[in-house]
C-alpha cells in the first residue's frame, strides 16, 4: 500500500508540472500571437517593413506595460529608426495609434457594460498612454496646466445610453524643452457594436470658450453635452469671425442648440463664453458679462455702451413674435462697495400679418449685483 500511494504522489507532481507548463505554454504562445500581430497591424498602417521593427516587451509582465492590460489585449511598444508606436494587441485584435479605431480596446473593456466596464478613467489613461511619452491625463483640476482652470475642465466621464456610450477627457501635451504645456480636450463616441474614434481639440481660447459654452447650453437644455453643438457669432458684414459689436470685452457672443439632421434645433440658448472658459447668460455668470463690460473700473468702460445692443440680441430668440431693440443707455448705480443696478431700457414690438406692426410695449433689464461682482437679471415690462 506505501509504494502504491507513493507512485500515485510522484504520478500528481507529474501530471500537475505537465498541466502547469501546458498553461504556460500557451499562455507565452497567445502572448506571442498578440506581439506578432500587433507588429503586422503598425507594419500596415505606417507602411513599414515588419522585419524593420522592433515590438517590446519580448515577455509579459514588463513594468511600465503591465498596468495597461486590458482583458485580453496586452499593450505593445513598436520601434523603428523614425517611428515609435503604441499600442495594444491580441491574437484577435489589434489598436494602433494613429489608425483611430479603438472600438477593439472598449471590447475588451467591456465599456458598454456598466457592471464589467474599466473607469472613465482607466479607459483614459490607456488612451493617453497610446499617444507616447510626454501625455497625462488631466484626472485633478491641479493637473492642467492653464490658469485660471476653465469651468468646464473635470476628470474623465463615461456617459452610457441605449445607443452606446461617450467618455470625456481632458489631457495635456508636456513641452520637450520645459515650455508651457498644450492643453486638449477629447472625446470618444462608442456605438452599441463598438465602433469608436476620438475626437481631440487643442484648448485654444476659442476652443476653451466654444467647450465651456456648449456644457452650459446643454445644462439649460437639460440634454447631453454630446447632443449640442456651440458657435461663436460672426460678422458677415464686417469679415469677422466674431462679431465686435456683440463682443463684451474678452467676452465672445456664441448661441448653441441640440444637433439636428442638417442644423441646429431649437430652443437655442445665447450668451458669451470668454477664452479662459467661462460661459454666461442672461441667467447663469453675468457678473463675468458686467466685469467684461467694465462696470466696477476706474474709470468706467466704454464697453458698457455695448450692453444695450448685446442684451436685446441675447433676448431676441427666434421663436419670439417680437423684437426687443435699445432704448437708451446703461443707467448705473453702485454704493460704494460695488453694489446696486445696472438698467438698460428696451422697447418690444409685434409683428403680425399684412405688416401690422403693434404698439410699442417698454421694458426695462436690471441687473442686481453685490460687492462681490455676482449679478442676477430680470426683464420687467413697464405700465
Amino acid at each position: 500500500m506505501t509504494v502504491q500511494r507513493a507512485t500515485c504522489i510522484v504520478l500528481a507532481v507529474a501530471l500537475s508540472a505537465c498541466a502547469s507548463k501546458s498553461t504556460g505554454d500557451h499562455m507565452a504562445g497567445r502572448f506571442e500571437q498578440a506581439r506578432a500581430r500587433f507588429r503586422d497591424e503598425v507594419a500596415a498602417t505606417y507602411g513599414k517593413k515588419a522585419s524593420s521593427l522592433t515590438i517590446g516587451p519580448e515577455s509579459e509582465r514588463v513594468v511600465g506595460f503591465d498596468d495597461y492590460n486590458t482583458g485580453d489585449l496586452v499593450p505593445f511598444e513598436a520601434t523603428a529608426r523614425d517611428l515609435r508606436v503604441r499600442g495594444f494587441a491580441g491574437p484577435d485584435a489589434a489598436v494602433v495609434a494613429g489608425s483611430n479605431a479603438l472600438g477593439p480596446l472598449f471590447r475588451a473593456a467591456n465599456m458598454l457594460d456598466a457592471a464589467k466596464s474599466l473607469s472613465a478613467l482607466e479607459l483614459a489613461r490607456r488612451i493617453v498612454w497610446m499617444m507616447g511619452p510626454g501625455y497625462q491625463v488631466v484626472e485633478r483640476l491641479s493637473d492642467y496646466r492653464a490658469y485660471p482652470v476653465p469651468s468646464e475642465i473635470a476628470p474623465p466621464a463615461l456617459d452610457r445610453s441605449a445607443g452606446g456610450a461617450v467618455l470625456r477627457f481632458y489631457f495635456v501635451k508636456l513641452d520637450d524643452h520645459g515650455g508651457p504645456a498644450t492643453n486638449y480636450s477629447a472625446e470618444v463616441a462608442c456605438s452599441a457594436s463598438y465602433e469608436a474614434t476620438l475626437v481631440t481639440s487643442e484648448m485654444t481660447p476659442i476652443a476653451r470658450a466654444t467647450t465651456a459654452f456648449r456644457v452650459l447650453a446643454a445644462k439649460q437644455l437639460g440634454v447631453d453635452a454630446s447632443r449640442v453643438e456651440a458657435r461663436a457669432v460672426a460678422s458677415v458684414t464686417l469679415g469677422k469671425e466674431i462679431d465686435p459689436e456683440l463682443a463684451i470685452g474678452r467676452a465672445w457672443p456664441f448661441f448653441a442648440g441640440r444637433i439636428a439632421t442638417d442644423a441646429l434645433q431649437e430652443p437655442f440658448v445665447r450668451g458669451w463664453a470668454t477664452g479662459d472658459g467661462r460661459a454666461i447668460t442672461m441667467t447663469a455668470n453675468f457678473g463675468v458679462l458686467l466685469e467684461q463690460a467694465g462696470l466696477w473700473a476706474h474709470p468706467p468702460s466704454d464697453e458698457l455702451r455695448k450692453l444695450p445692443k448685446a442684451l436685446a440680441w441675447a433676448l431676441n430668440a427666434p421663436s419670439l413674435i417680437g423684437v426687443f431693440q435699445p432704448s437708451g443707455d446703461p443707467v448705473v448705480e453702485l454704493g460704494p462697495d460695488g453694489a446696486g443696478t445696472l438698467t438698460i431700457p428696451f422697447d418690444y414690438q409685434e409683428g403680425g400679418h399684412g405688416g401690422y406692426l403693434s404698439p410699442v410695449m417698454k421694458y426695462r433689464a436690471i441687473a442686481r449685483v453685490t460687492a462681490d461682482h455676482a449679478a442676477t437679471v430680470t426683464v420687467e415690462k413697464l405700465r
